[in-house]
């Protein structure tokens, strides 16, 4: 089980290449660790994990799934509520792009082991950990097989 989770783990952080400069499993904790991340940041908070059949192995993950980056600044010549506003919304859509954009890397790497499953549940969040950082928490599920459910041929 610990060895699933660890393969999982590793299969997002190949899939985030390209759309997070920084990813980490574990707690909120490591976000503001040092100060010294860079964003976007994905983080996994360690799943739950169901089985329908423990002795087939096959399992439903539920991930949630921390994104977070820097507070954007409106340029200088539109500052103002809405602006602000605009901007916020903006970096909610960018960082759920980037994060749909990883798990469709996920899936396509590990067509036949990761499947996702059921709706997503996004919460959006700005001002995050007094850093400054806008954000997203994504809880979603993923099915884990064990085994191959190509045909051999």
């Amino acid at each position: 089980m610990l060895r699933d989770i660890r393969d999982l783990s590793i299969s997002i952080n190949t899939a985030r290449a390209g759309h997070f400069d920084t990813y980490y499993y574990g707690n909120l904790g490591m976000i503001n660790a040092g100060h010294n991340n860079d964003y976007p940041l994905l983080l996994l908070l360690p799943p739950t994990s169901s089985f329908n059949s423990v002795y087939k192995n096959d399992e439903t993950v539920t991930c949630v799934f921390h994104c977070y980056q820097p507070m954007p600044t409106p340029e200088t010549a539109v500052i103002g509520v809405n602006a602000l506003a605009f901007s916020i919304e903006n970096s909610h859509d960018e960082l759920l792009s980037r994060l749909k954009k990883t798990l469709e890397t996920l899936s396509l790497n590990n067509e036949y082991q990761y499947i996702l499953t059921g709706s997503w549940q996004v919460e959006r969040i700005q001002e995050e950990f007094n850093d400054g950082l806008v954000g997203i928490v994504v809880t979603c599920s993923i099915n884990k097989f064990t085994h191959c459910l190509a045909q051999v041929q």
